[in-house]
């Protein structure tokens, strides 16, 4: 597909955060308004991560991580 997830850290070190990147493999701009992105765990049911309610456009070739703290990602 156009839009793919190209990589997951789901096991982060002690203070740190999870985070997914999205890669726009497409040559054109892909706009992620009503799309969501859900994390499922063995025992519970998916839980939102992320669903943009304004536009969020992707632009050919760009990478977007989705965490739930940006500075603490930089920071690792």
């Amino acid at each position: 597909g156009d839009l793919v997830v190209n990589e997951v850290l789901f096991n982060h070190r002690s203070g740190g955060v999870y985070f997914v990147e999205l890669l726009n493999r497409s040559a054109r701009y892909l706009n992620l308004q009503g799309y969501q992105l859900a994390m499922q765990k063995a025992t519970s049911l998916g839980t939102c991560v992320i669903s943009p309610a304004a536009a969020c456009v992707l632009a050919p070739g760009q990478l977007l991580a989705l965490t739930s703290d940006a500075g603490i990602l930089q920071a690792q």
